[in-house]
């Protein structure tokens, strides 16, 4: 994984979209001039990125998360889905079983909710818990498999045209996503990406990691990476990294230039700490790689 983290430089100046916070990224100019559109994962309340791009771009933004309450909304070139960011097109058997589990079993449910109007006795009414929180479980699956979309699904859905940049923060998401993505056909499309991956402390997210480095190379240079210094630091062999990166990439098609960046890390006027109340992440070990 550590072998994949070397950014390269490139022509076009980089610039920072955000607040000087969490939630601010850097990225390389062409991408967001090249781009007609971006399609942003993860919202939280917090959209100063995208109302950052519109400022400057006088483009469309496609936000989508569904872990929030909010419905359908459009401010100012923004427009939020409650929907998530999951695998390309899901198995439709994966949704019709679900489904199965619900209807085919109405009869138990009727029955089980008939136990708790009639109050009856403590033994009963903990075994229809028990099975009213099975069809809770299965309500909870269908409703991911129905709210999950891969960016090509909603590229295609909303009639998109021409190419986008991605951003995206979806707290873990991110693996599933590009793990099982066709990143060929991704690069037909997508000038570049920020995005967000957490969890570096964990064995199973650093060799994921490292296989979707793996399947980027082919298609986009690693431009600009720092440390979300709310997850803190690690260590990893001889070196020591943020649990959490934050990594911006650009399409090869507009890596003009490209050279190894020996820029030191963090940037000053680019990168911030998320939490200004303690210093950033060290990223020293970019001088070791």
């Amino acid at each position: 994984m550590i072998k994949y983290l070397k950014p390269l430089k490139v022509s076009s100046p980089k610039i920072r979209l955000g607040a000087k916070l969490d939630g601010g990224y850097v990225a390389p100019q062409i991408a967001f001039e090249k781009c007609n559109t971006l399609m942003a994962y993860g919202y939280g309340g917090d959209k100063t990125y995208e109302d950052d791009f519109v400022k400057k771009f006088n483009k469309n933004v496609y936000l989508f998360d569904h872990t929030v309450s909010d419905n359908e909304w459009t401010e100012n070139l923004v427009s939020f889905y409650p929907e998530g960011l999951g695998p390309d097109n899901r198995d439709e058997a994966e949704k019709m079983y679900h489904m199965s589990q619900l209807t085919d079993n109405i009869e138990t449910l009727n029955k089980q909710l008939s136990i708790l109007k009639e109050k009856t006795d403590t033994k009963s009414l903990k075994s229809s818990i028990n099975s009213l929180e099975y069809f809770k479980s299965q309500l909870h699956s269908l409703s991911e498999v129905i709210s999950l979309k891969g960016v090509r699904e909603h590229y295609n859905d909303l009639n998109l045209e021409g190419e986008v940049f991605l951003k995206i923060d979806t707290e873990g998401a991110e693996y599933d996503y590009f793990y099982n993505t066709d990143i060929k056909d991704l690069s037909t499309f997508v000038t570049g990406m920020t995005i967000e991956f957490h969890n570096l402390d964990q064995p199973i997210y650093q060799t994921k990691l490292g296989i979707i480095l793996e399947k980027f190379k082919d298609y986009f240079i690693l431009t600009h990476l720092h440390g979300n210094n709310w997850g803190g630091e690690i260590t990893l062999g001889s070196y020591s990294i943020p649990r959490v990166l934050e990594l911006s990439f650009v399409n090869k098609k507009y890596a003009d230039g490209a050279e190894i960046d020996t820029t030191s890390y963090p940037i000053p006027d680019l990168d911030y700490p998320n939490n200004p109340d303690i210093p950033d992440c060290n990223m020293e070990f970019l001088n070791q790689i």
